[in-house]
């Protein structure tokens, strides 16, 4: 059971901040994808500092199979929402860098069938209570409440921060950004607003800043 707490649900979460840490990671095509996240890309110029207002993330349930976990946790996750701060910058000589804090409130629901598929057995209050503390105890959240719920474990959890620091040369290709490893990012300056989309191990993301 602990071991589904250590190897299952963390390993499943994580992966999103070493996306977001990314976040050029892939050529999400013209306008950045079809879906919630889509970005419409326009162009404009990037040059200046912006800070960052928000963060859309497309379908984060795909970190269920990187981290190897049964198709039977496919929907566990039921919610996220991210709570970014910081600041982005493109220099004018074509290098930028990136200040960025973010932790996530995340809604799971663990089913039975994917708690047996983990190796586990019923879902019970005891299960909850050791879910909750082994999240608690973990050190990577802030805050954990687990319930049962229609034979279901609810968990409503809250990640600690982690800070994104990164800086390179970049460049601006019609309406795509790219770094030096070539991938590259739609985007899109209106007025003062800068959205940017990318996709990372297949989710697709969206971020917004604010010129400063």
């Amino acid at each position: 059971m602990m071991n589904f707490v250590r190897n299952g649900f963390f390993l499943a979460i994580l992966p999103l901040v070493g996306a977001l840490h990314g976040c050029n990671g892939g050529d999400s095509g013209e306008n950045g994808g079809g879906g919630k996240c889509a970005v419409e890309a326009c162009g404009g110029d990037v040059v200046g500092d912006w800070e960052i207002e928000s963060i859309c993330l497309e379908n984060p349930e795909k970190f269920v199979s990187l981290a190897g976990m049964p198709s039977e946790c496919s929907d566990m996750f039921k919610s996220f929402e991210a709570s970014p701060e910081g600041t982005i910058t493109f220099g004018e000589k074509g290098t930028g860098k990136a200040e960025i804090s973010l932790a996530f409130d995340i809604e799971v629901s663990i089913t039975e069938s994917c708690l047996k598929a983990m190796g586990g057995s019923s879902v019970s209050e005891l299960y909850c209570s050791l879910l909750e503390s082994g999240l608690t105890d973990s050190g990577e959240f802030r805050e954990a409440s687990c319930e049962v719920t229609s034979n279901h474990c609810d968990c409503l959890v809250t990640t600690t921060e982690h800070s994104i620091s990164s800086g390179g040369a970049y460049r601006v290709d019609g309406e795509h950004i790219s770094d030096d490893s070539g991938e590259k990012a739609p985007f899109c300056v209106s007025g003062d607003t800068l959205e940017m989309g990318g996709e990372s191990h297949g989710v697709a993301m969206s971020m917004v800043f604010r010129r400063i």
